[in-house]
Parts: C-alpha cells; sequence; structure tokens
C-alpha cells in the first residue's frame, strides 16, 4: 500500500508538487473511521462510498447463544448486531443496536445505530443519532463524517462540504473524510479544490478496503480531471498506477484507452479497449 502511495506522489511531484493543482480548470468530468455495519450512502448519482472493513466476528449463532447467557454483555451483543447486520438480518441487528444503547449509550454504539438506522433508510432517526453522539462527543469525526453522507444525500452540498471539513479538522489524516470532500467538491463544480483534495487522499496510507477503494477512486479522478484538460500524459500515469493495483478495473482501461488514443499510441489504446470489453462483459454475466 505504501509502495502506491509513494509512486502517487512522485508523479504529483514531478507534475505539480503534491498538494498542487491542475493546470486549468474545467467542469466536472465525466465518469475509519466506520465503526458500524456500514456507511451513510451519499447523495444518489455519485460514487458509493468505501464499505467498512470487516471485523472478524463469531457465528450468528454463537453470539446469540452468548447473549442468552450474559443478556447485560453489551459488548457481545454488540458483536450480535454487528453479525445480523452482516448476515442480512438489518431489523433483527436494528433492535440490537438499540438495546446495546440503552444499556451503553457511548459514543461509538451510537454512531453504530445511526449506521443501522440509515441501511433501513430510516434517515431522520439516523441523522438524530448522530447528533446525540455529537453531544456525548462534540467534534467526533466519524459522526460528523456520517452527518456529512446523509447531509450529501440530502442534495445539500454546501452543508455535506462543512460537515467533512470539520470531520477532517478533527482527524487530518481521515481518509475517507478527505476522499468524500473531494467528491463533494467536484459535484459543487469546485473542480480546482476537488483536485487538490483527491491528491490529499493519495498522499494519505490507506489501510483497509475501504480506504483502498477510496484511493483507487482519488486516482481515477485525477487522470479523469488531467485528461478533461489536456494534462494526458499525466492521466497515462496515473491510470498506470491505478491498473497495476486493480487490473481488472473496467473504467481504468477505458480512460487509459481514450489517453493513447489521444497520444496517437493507437495499437496501445485499442489493446486497452479490448480489455474493458472483455471485463465489462465478464461482469455483465456474472450478474
Amino acid at each position: 500500500m505504501l509502495e502506491r502511495v509513494v509512486l502517487v506522489c512522485g508523479l504529483l511531484l514531478l507534475a505539480a508538487g503534491c498538494g498542487g493543482a491542475p493546470e486549468e480548470t474545467a467542469g466536472p468530468p465525466t465518469t475509519e473511521l466506520p465503526t458500524g455495519p456500514g456507511t451513510v450512502a451519499p447523495q444518489p448519482g455519485t460514487p458509493e462510498p468505501p464499505a467498512e472493513p470487516l471485523r472478524p466476528v463469531p457465528s450468528v449463532q454463537e453470539l446469540y447463544e452468548a447473549v442468552q447467557r450474559a443478556p447485560d454483555d453489551y459488548r457481545t451483543r454488540a458483536l450480535f448486531a454487528v453479525a445480523l447486520h452482516r448476515a442480512g438480518r438489518r431489523d433483527e441487528a436494528l433492535e440490537q443496536f438499540q438495546k446495546v444503547v440503552e444499556q451503553q449509550p457511548d459514543t461509538p454504539y451510537l454512531i453504530d445505530l445511526g449506521v443501522a438506522y440509515a441501511s433501513l433508510q430510516r434517515m431522520d432517526e439516523s441523522e438524530a443519532t448522530f447528533k446525540r453522539a455529537l453531544e456525548s462527543a462534540p467534534g467526533h469525526p466519524a459522526a460528523l463524517y456520517h452527518l456529512g453522507n446523509l447531509t450529501r444525500r440530502r442534495g445539500d452540498t454546501t452543508e455535506a462540504i462543512s460537515l467533512y471539513r470539520q470531520a477532517i479538522e478533527s482527524k487530518p489524516e481521515y481518509l475517507l473524510a478527505h476522499f468524500q470532500l473531494a467528491e463533494s467538491l467536484r459535484q459543487g463544480g469546485q473542480l480546482e479544490q476537488a483536485y487538490r483534495g483527491y491528491e490529499r487522499v493519495v498522499s494519505l496510507d490507506p489501510k483497509a478496503p475501504p480506504e483502498l477503494k477510496a484511493f483507487d477512486g482519488a486516482l481515477l479522478q485525477l487522470a479523469s480531471i488531467d485528461l478533461q484538460m489536456g494534462a494526458t500524459e499525466r492521466a497515462v500515469e496515473f491510470l498506470q498506477v491505478l491498473i497495476g493495483a486493480t487490473p481488472e478495473h473496467p473504467t481504468a482501461h477505458l480512460l487509459l484507452g481514450q489517453a493513447l488514443s489521444k497520444l496517437g499510441r493507437q495499437d496501445e489504446a485499442q489493446q486497452q479497449m479490448a480489455i474493458h470489453q472483455r471485463i465489462t462483459s465478464q461482469q455483465s454475466a456474472a450478474q
């Protein structure tokens, strides 16, 4: 993971320096702290936030039996709730998360409960729970991050940007918050600031699957913006890093084919387009 960060920062230093911006501005391109069973999705039409890393837990049945033996053990009940959620039994999971908070209304459990509400589309209750978490722990980055996602989902990009920035102020290396901030800035037409935000994402070392997914998403957006603005060779370099880490990334191959074609490297461009077609066909067949 760290090697990818070093390589990307090397590209940015060669081009404009880590934290730099593209040469010109243009319109949007065409293209934890997660603590609970999942993350709150942002506004539809934007990339879904990365799923949270899986914490190893015993089986649902084992945890059920443990809760029956010790109903006052809120830690075991919390694990039981997470296991139920991951098994797709979200209504049952919510009931257990509610009981956990009744037993121990600590901030992490409130955040888990807020995420559980959101997973059932109970957004008002989710928002109220995250705000309750902030009352007990003002400035808590995960609560601010999830509130940002809820706000962005409602279409209030300005408020979402503010919440993500507050989360980052509390935790400067909060990679997921940096990514969602950059996405919100891009959505709001602030392309230069969005580009800097994606640069910040790829300057951080992703440590878990959701962060890796956000890192790759930032690479894709950097390449997409560069390609749109005529920085084609740099776009190729970003895409090559992305494909080296995620060989079966169909959009990366598509954009790389387009970039190579602009550079007059038609044979290589056709190869990338063929790979893109193969991957998308395989994915369609698997659905």
